[in-house]
């Protein structure tokens, strides 16, 4: 399905790697600022295989290597790969399973996801295996990283649960960092990079790939602040005077190139579904998130205009999770939407949707972890899946 919703300001040229430095990074970093018959036959039941974790390996670095020299990303939980497992007072982690059941060896590594997430899958089209390591994982585990510039290819800064605003995630997890910390990091770094070269990392900084995804937790924050006297114009205008301070502050240390992913449909979440009695969405969370993502794309144009030598891509992460869940198209005429009055289904544990939940002397069943891990409210259901299973897909486009 071709990726919609994607606003760019003008065409990315493509960017040769690094030239390549041997200066070595110092190994302390300095602070910086910012699916009537007969009579049936016996059944005999076949069991089918003992589901098992697919793992996904990371394809290859592209023939000709990177395409920027390294790729920094600031956000939440959508592109945190670590970040959150060395802070010590916070309650959003991921370093438990099932997180990371699908990622190569089966490891947490603090990813909120079952495998790879959006930065990993985003920096893999640039050349690079998965994302750059967390800033906090640099610090207490491979300060090597940061000591050659030839190993340099970007820093992660992302962590879940945190947003736009100083307060957010604070709260509700007691410690996460916030994107104005986020980027005060990144300044730490530049500095670093500024006495590795010997001099200005403007030829690094200028090439490399700039990746932001916040914004969902501040508008969660906000829908269940009951105390707010914010209007929900008021709220967003907030939000998009700090984004704006952030990217502010990317650009005066060099930041050319931004993708910027906005908001999806965070109404449509699993754990915000539990809150409608009928297991819909929330569309309420889902207003906000068109709201934020119309804001932000005249934020984008405006400072194309005061930044002219930026360059940019706006996803339009609402319309994208909406079109692939099918809950953006209401009309029942639209392609793949066949009406039928019923559907009968038959098979094998591709379809089965708990059949031999009732079938006491079966060895084949899946009524118990990890199936159902991504099923709503995480219930092993019997279907042989984490989640929907072919024959729920099926009906999603028949009724």
């Amino acid at each position: 399905m071709a990726m919609v919703g994607l606003h760019v300001s003008q065409p990315l040229p493509a960017m040769p790697g690094p030239a390549p430095v041997v200066s070595a990074l110092q190994p302390t970093l300095a602070p910086a600022p910012m699916v009537p018959a007969p009579e049936p036959a016996p059944v005999i039941v076949v069991p089918a295989p003992a589901p098992a974790p697919h793992v996904v390996p990371a394809p290859a670095p592209t023939p000709t290597g990177p395409v920027v020299p390294a790729v920094f990303i600031f956000g939440d939980s959508t592109v945190d790969v670590g970040t959150n497992n060395y802070l010590n007072k916070s309650g959003a982690k991921a370093d438990m399973p099932y997180n990371g059941i699908d990622y190569p060896g089966s490891v947490s590594t603090g990813r909120f996801s079952n495998g790879y997430n959006t930065a990993d899958c985003l920096v893999m089209s640039m050349g690079y295996p998965e994302s750059p390591p967390a800033f906090l994982h640099i610090l207490n585990k491979h300060r090597k990283y940061l000591r050659s510039i030839q190993n340099f290819r970007g820093v992660n800064f992302a962590s879940g649960g945190s947003g736009l605003l100083l307060d957010t995630g604070n709260i509700s997890y007691t410690e996460v960092i916030p994107m104005r910390e986020q980027v005060q990091q990144f300044a730490t770094v530049h500095s670093n990079l500024s006495e590795a070269l010997g001099g200005s990392p403007e030829n690094i900084i200028s090439k490399s790939f700039f990746l932001i995804s916040v914004g969902s937790n501040d508008i969660f924050e906000y829908f269940v602040d009951l105390n707010t006297n914010q209007t929900l114009q008021v709220f967003i205008a907030t939000l998009m005077d700090n984004y704006r301070t952030h990217l502010k502050s990317l650009l005066h240390l060099g930041a050319k190139k931004i993708g910027i992913i906005s908001v999806p449909a965070i109404g449509c979440c699993p754990y915000q579904r539990t809150f409608n009695e009928s297991g819909g969405c929330m569309e309420a969370l889902n207003e906000h998130a068109q709201v934020f993502y119309e804001e932000l794309r005249v934020l984008m144009e405006n400072l194309t205009t005061e930044h002219p030598a930026m360059f940019y891509s706006l996803g339009n992460a609402y319309k994208m999770t909406t079109d692939l869940l099918h809950f953006a198209d209401h009309d029942p005429q639209s392609p793949g939407k066949a009406q039928v009055p019923a559907i009968f289904i038959f098979g094998d544990s591709i379809a089965d949707v708990g059949t031999n939940n009732l079938l006491n002397k079966t060895i084949a069943r899946a009524n118990f972890p990890y199936n159902g891990i991504d099923y709503p409210f995480y219930k092993p259901t019997g279907r042989f899946s984490n989640g929907f299973n072919a024959a729920d897909q099926i009906g999603t486009y028949s009724i």
